[in-house]
Parts: C-alpha cells; structure tokens; sequence
C-alpha cells in the first residue's frame, strides 16, 4: 500500500481564459481523447493514485466554450463504473460508450471502480507523451507530491510562433501522401462506427526476434517496428515490383529548442512559486499537446535488405526534421482555423502512421496500464494509424500497442491480417531479410 500523508490542499483557483491554436482545435472539435486504463494492485490504494491524476491534469479543470478555453473550475464529479465491469477492458469500453465528456463543462473526466481506473482527457489537455510521463509520475511508491496545477497549457502555436511564421506553406500529411505505405482496402462499407476501431495487440520483449531486446532505446524499438509496418501493410497489398514505403510519424515537439523565451517567462511566472516539486511538474505536464507530423518514405527494391530500407526512411525523416517540415504542420492546423480547404482526389488506399511513445516503468503498486486514443467514427479519413508504448512492471515487459481504423477504409479482417503481419515481422523476422523474403513470408502466413 502507498504511504502517502500530503496535505492536498492547493491555492485558490484563479480563473484564466485563452483563445484556441488550430493544433488544439483539431482535438476539441474532433472530439479526440486520450484514454488511460489503469489496474491498481491494491483498491485501497485507488483514491491516492485519482489524486496524482487530478494534480498533474490540468485538463480536468478546463471547459471549451465560446472557442475559448478557460480555468478555475473545480475536478469533475468522478464517474461510478458498473460493479458488472470486471477487467480493465470492459472498463475502459464502459466509459468511451457511456461518459462521454461535455467540452463546456470539462475537458476530462475519471471513472473508477473496484481497483480500476480510467481517465479520459481531451487531447488537446495532452497527447500520447503526456501520457507516458503521466503513468510514470503516478505509479512510483514514492511519488512527487504537491498541490495541483492551476491555469492553462502552454499554446503550442505561441510557442513556436517565430518557426511557423518561418515555415508558412501548409503541407499536407498521411491522407494526402502518395509516397507512403497505403493499405488497398477491399471494404464496401456504407455506415460509419460510433467511434475510430481498436485492435489491439500485445508482444512480450522476449519474444522480438527483429532487435536486440536488451536494448529498449526509442530508436530501435522504433526502427523495429516500422520495420513490421511497411512490410505487413506490403503483404496485404496486391503484388507488385517496386514499393513505396513509409509512413506518416508524430514528432514529439517538446524536445526542439524553445524559440520564445519571452513567452515562457511570461508563463511560467505566473505558475512558479517557492514548491520546487510544484514547479518540476509544471514544467513538464504544462507541454500537454506538442505534437506534429512528418512523412518519412523511400521507393524499395524487392532484393534490398530490410534494414537498408527502413534506414533510408529514417534518413528521410530527419531530413525533413531538419527542414522544419514539423512546423509545416503547424501551419496547416492554423490554416484551418481561419479557411477551409479542398482536400482535391485523394491517392487510392490509406495513409499509416507510425506512433511510439517510449517506455513506461511502474512499481508493483500497479498491475497493469492501457493507453488508447478515441475519436468519433465516420466512414472513412483515408488515415490509419499504429500506436504503440513499452510496459514495464516487475511482473512483465510488453510492447503493447492498437492499431485503428474506419470502417470505409480496411475491413475487419484486413485489420486482423494487418496485427498479424505484424507481429510475424518483430517476431520471426531478422533485418538482413530481403524485401521480398519478408512480404512473401508474411503474406503465406496469413
């Protein structure tokens, strides 16, 4: 059990509005979330781990009105989930279906019940690395106390304000891109789902037969796995001679240099106060969306190596990093805040990204922790996407990982074949396979 004595109470809220960046917007009115799920070892120990939840979320204190955002409210009543729920899946399925959250009113909520909890939290309040350092943060025995963040996200468009004036001419992404690995769909599909499909997936460590596994670096994990996704995409795919490969990849901007030291200053002065611990998480869960997109590609030849391939990819990712192509993405999401745009034909099939979001290492005060985003179905975005995370706990060592989709845009058992292929590349696989060795593998497996 966690022994946890700190006093929670926190200075007076101050309310705080703020306009929207086009980032931001995407989120609210897509009414895309963040979804945690999070099986706590020992239920006593439940409202402790809601409580480091609410300190860092600023999100659950935030409402969407006017478009504006605005601060100062109190924590959301938290939802009660049936006692019918008995694993953390049926949790987290109970509350996408059935607790939805209003954007006036807040933009996230909690349920719990028994040792289960699940947050859901607009991704505009914090997108897949928030989440990372989040569950890191909340599933330490020792974990940093303090009282709870008051005000309103760093604007991810102020903050890069100089490198998106520097970098005007909207570019177009995954949908739009020819040149990446596209999945044909045979769907016939004519109604959309409720919401965007998870399939999920699981692979313990030991059983990645593509890397070495003693060593979980970001890189080759990611390398690995993109490896399994330009191949698995290819097996499915009608036969053919040359193949464009790639995918479409987030890029965590937290990591590029602050170009508007003013801005923070600003910021932050507001916020920081004698709480050394209060201000450490404040510097880090105030970057709660900092995300943009690179495509990254390459035409292959059937009797390349694999491993030769995916690194030209990545060449051509950092290529583009350096060119500032992230904040290209920028101003496309700007863009659409003031005009629309015609998206024109569309090549066939759908674009993939690629999303790994690093490790997760929890102490046995956690059993188990899902990480899932949820977006409103429609028939089809020509957008696929995997996104993937490392859990570690003291009883296991997993890549878990979803891949989503529309219905007009894969089929069900495209889906399937998709996982499995997959799973087959990291599993079976080495990087000296040839192109065609590896698609020819997989798609007799299927």
């Amino acid at each position: 059990m966690i022994n946890s004595s700190y006093n929670s109470s926190h200075q007076a809220k101050k309310m705080e509005v703020r306009g929207v960046s086009g980032l931001e917007c995407l989120q609210l009115f897509a009414r895309c979330y963040l979804q945690m799920g999070i099986v706590v070892h020992d239920s006593k120990d439940v409202q402790t781990i809601i409580a480091r939840i609410q300190k860092r979320c600023m999100g659950l204190r935030i409402k969407f009105e006017d478009n504006k955002l605005t601060s100062g409210l109190e924590n959301p009543t938290l939802i009660e989930i049936p006692s019918s729920v008995k694993t953390i899946a049926e949790a987290t399925t109970w509350m996408k279906e059935n607790a939805s959250f209003e954007l006036e009113k807040s933009l996230g909520i909690i349920g719990t019940i028994a040792n289960f909890i699940v947050l859901q939290l607009n991704h505009a309040m914090g997108d897949f690395r928030f989440g990372i350092e989040l569950a890191n943060d909340i599933s330490q025995h020792e974990s940093v106390e303090f009282s709870q963040l008051e005000g309103i996200p760093i604007n991810p468009t102020q903050y890069f304000e100089q490198e998106i004036l520097t970098h005007k001419s909207a570019k177009y992404y995954c949908a739009n891109n020819p040149n990446i690995s596209r999945l044909i769909t045979t769907s016939t599909a004519t109604e959309p789902s409720r919401f965007t499909i998870p399939l999920k997936f699981r692979i313990p460590i030991e059983n990645i037969k593509y890397c070495d596994v003693t060593d979980l670096s970001d890189e080759k994990l990611f390398e690995t796995q993109l490896a399994g996704l330009i191949i698995s995409i290819a097996a499915i795919n009608p036969s053919q001679n040359q193949y464009s490969m790639g995918c479409s990849i987030p890029i965590n901007t937290r990591t590029v240099p602050n170009a508007n030291k003013a801005y923070t200053e600003q910021y932050f002065k507001k916020y920081l106060t004698d709480d050394e611990k209060r201000n450490e998480a404040y510097r880090k869960f105030a970057y709660a969306y900092f995300l943009a997109y690179i495509d990254a590609f390459t035409k292959a030849q059937p009797n390349e190596k694999l491993c030769d391939v995916t690194k030209r990819i990545i060449q051509s990712f950092n290529k583009a990093k350096d060119a500032g192509e992230h904040f290209q993405y920028y101003s496309l999401m700007n863009k659409l805040l003031v005009e629309s745009f015609e998206q024109g034909e569309l090549p066939p099939g759908s674009g993939i990204e690629l999303y790994y979001n690093g490790v997760i290492k929890s102490s046995d005060i956690i059993d188990d922790i899902t990480l899932d985003t949820v977006v409103d179905g429609c028939l089809s975005c020509k957008w696929l996407s995997l996104i993937s995370y490392c859990l570690i706990t003291p009883s296991k060592s997993e890549l878990c990982g979803t891949y989503y989709y529309m219905l007009g845009d894969s089929t069900e058992q495209e889906a399937a074949k998709f996982v499995k292929g997959f799973e087959l590349c990291l599993t079976k696989l080495t990087p000296n396979n040839s192109i065609s060795e590896a698609i020819e593998f997989v798609r007799s497996n299927l």
